[in-house]
């Protein structure tokens, strides 16, 4: 008695992931958009184009836009520097994916601080700007 083996050379099918495995974050597709701090009044916008990512941001509280710098994208971890122009207030900033509606937002520079960064809803600009 030997074991046949089959000629079909098709390969099994890929197993479905159950209810009880998450599928995998992929934060190309998690981190552009808007995102905030609670305790912060920084907003910025992240936009990844072909793997080239572009960052803006805006104080919410007087509309004033941040001067961003020194942008990186590794695939996994977004660095870049922001600078008031009014008070020449300078950050370097990196953000990670936490999950699908944080990210994991570090900053040092003058000061060190760190928060979880939610997406930001849609918002006017303030008035007379």
């Amino acid at each position: 008695m030997g074991c046949s083996a089959s000629s079909d050379p098709t390969p099994p099918p890929a197993p479905t992931p159950s209810a009880s495995t998450p599928a995998p974050l992929d934060p190309a597709a998690i981190v552009p958009g808007d995102w905030s701090c609670r305790d912060s009044t920084a907003r910025f916008s992240l936009a990844l184009t072909d793997g080239v990512l572009a960052v803006t941001g805006v104080d919410t509280r007087d509309g004033e836009v941040f001067e961003i710098s020194e942008v990186g994208w590794d695939g996994r971890v977004a660095r870049f520097t922001s600078r008031m122009p009014s008070t020449g207030h300078t950050v370097q900033n990196t953000l990670r994916v936490k999950d699908r509606n944080h990210l994991r937002l570090g900053r040092a520079g003058d000061g060190s601080f760190s928060c979880v960064a939610s997406r930001a809803p849609a918002q006017a600009p303030p008035a007379g700007r």
